[in-house]
């Protein structure tokens, strides 16, 4: 449903993972349904899981920030 990026905040200096849609306009059911994965990681808390920074919308595309981990794909990781 979406692409993840490695993004730099030139003010801070940190790095983040930004993971954007796909599609720059979604429908409400999936506008939902990506607001309801930013909601659900939130409240996760746990050392295996990425930590959720922040969620915002831009020209009607959401998006949101985690933390950046290093070290290539998940995909890469597993095989």
């Amino acid at each position: 449903m979406g692409q993840v990026f490695e993004v730099v905040d030139d003010q801070l200096g940190a790095t983040y993972a930004l993971k954007v849609t796909l599609q720059r306009k979604l429908s409400p059911f999936a506008l939902d349904r990506f607001r309801q994965e930013a909601r659900a990681m939130v409240e996760l808390n746990h050392p295996h899981i990425v930590r959720f920074f922040a969620y915002g919308e831009h020209d009607e595309a959401p998006y949101f920030t985690m933390r950046h981990l290093r070290g290539g794909t998940l995909a890469c990781l597993l095989y």
